[in-house]
């Protein structure tokens, strides 16, 4: 029987099952529709990740941040630095009305807390296992090729009226789409591990730029950081192999001493730093999400956060097709959430190319330090900063204001 003339196996199948996919079929999970996940596996993420006021809304608007919330670090304050130079600004969350700018939490654990919500979801199936490697689109749906174990357990296809592209930002399916993506490579690499400190970290997130590339700690714990720093790409190589103790007073060096003395504490790792932008997120019955529509420079801590955002308003639109009675994807609604998501991309995206590049430029320390020390003195402009970084800024989708997706419009926002 031709393929195109059957039901399909499911209603939206999301290719991926990391952090955008997972979070997007809980939210989908809200209504009557068939959900696939397609969850290839590998080894446990450890990373850090600065999830933001927005993001934690979201989390509690799914039901999911009582899973969460015993192993998050509240960011109260974020402070602002240029090595070498004078100039501060603090971001604090009592000037935005709300308890916390974000909270820090591991990659590992809200994947754990996603995960187990899709096995409570009748409705919704992770399939475990297994990636996608190709996809053809028809006038009835999409056929996915997807392979079981990393391709050692034999290949099948799976029919979905709606296929969502959570793959990575080496995305096979964005390649089979033909979509091509404008890549920025920075020449830099991300080292990253836990840092001892010897005084309290306090909920202060720290930002410092340095002339070869922003230093990012943020807390862990009472006593324990998490650091991000961006080194050219030799560099960070050389400082990945040193001793933990030489490793130690080179990041002293650069951070200073407002948190005592600094020990390096458990393994470095280190990921290469490219900004990553798909020409389009949406074709025929498929969009890109998360990392396969892009990805960011760490500094300011946007990438995930974004792509959360997006997931939000992905959620909401396809959710009101739902209880309209139209099947997923239909009548332009793909097209109108990329219209939703194309301001806050093009936003966040020149935000953090800009911090990227502003603080490695020779000759502009003395400017640098100026504008940093007239922002601290500007508090509205403090705020709008502040709010851009949370993901509040402009219009946001219902989970983004804390609101569930099944509640009446006349809910308000938790915060």
């Amino acid at each position: 029987m031709d393929a195109a003339a059957t039901d399909p196996d499911y209603d939206v199948l999301v290719a991926g099952g990391g952090l955008a996919g997972a979070a997007l079929a809980c939210a989908l999970g809200a209504t009557g529709w068939r959900i696939g996940v397609l969850e290839p596996g590998g080894a446990g993420d450890r990373r850090a990740i600065a999830l933001s006021a927005s993001s934690e809304r979201v989390f509690r608007a799914l039901g999911l941040w009582e899973a969460v919330a015993p192993r998050a670090v509240p960011i109260r304050m974020v402070h602002v630095s240029q090595q070498g130079r004078f100039g501060v600004v603090r971001l604090r969350a009592e000037d935005t009305g709300l308890p916390t700018l974000g909270q820090v939490l591991h990659h590992e654990d809200l994947l754990h807390a996603l995960h187990a919500r899709i096995d409570a979801l009748a409705q919704v199936s992770l399939l475990r296992g297994w990636r996608a490697t190709g996809l053809a689109e028809d006038a009835h749906g999409v056929t996915v090729t997807v392979s079981a174990h990393g391709g050692t357990g034999g290949r099948d296809h799976l029919r979905a009226r709606l296929v969502v592209a959570a793959d990575g930002a080496r995305s096979v399916l964005r390649e089979a789409l033909g979509i091509p993506a404008q890549v920025t490579d920075y020449g830099q690499q991300a080292l990253v591990c836990t840092l001892e400190t010897a005084r309290e970290t306090r909920g202060v997130a720290y930002e410092r730029f340095t002339p070869d590339g922003p230093l990012a700690l943020l807390p862990a714990g009472a006593r324990q950081c998490t650091l991000i720093w961006s080194r050219p790409e030799a560099d960070a190589a050389r400082l990945a192999t040193e001793p933990a103790e030489r490793l130690g007073v080179a990041v002293q060096a650069a951070f200073g001493h407002r948190l005592g003395r600094l020990r390096v504490a458990g393994p470095v790792q280190r990921f290469a730093l490219r900004m990553l932008r798909a020409e389009r997120n949406v074709a025929g019955r498929v969009v890109l999400l998360g990392n396969a529509a892009h990805t960011l420079h760490p500094v300011a801590a946007q990438g995930f956060n974004l792509a959360l955002r997006e997931t939000a308003w992905l959620a909401e639109l396809l959710y009101g097709q739902w209880r309209a009675g139209a099947p997923p994807g239909a009548h332009g609604i793909l097209e109108q959430f990329a219209r939703r998501c194309a301001a806050d991309l093009e936003r966040t995206a020149r935000f953090t190319d800009a911090l990227a590049r502003l603080f490695t430029t020779p000759g502009l320390g003395p400017l640098r330090s100026a504008a940093l020390a007239g922002l601290d003195l500007a508090p509205p402009l403090r705020r709008r900063l502040a709010r851009l970084g949370m993901g509040l800024y402009g219009a946001v989708p219902r989970l983004v204001a804390g609101v569930p997706l099944q509640e009446d419009e006349r809910c308000m926002p938790i915060w």
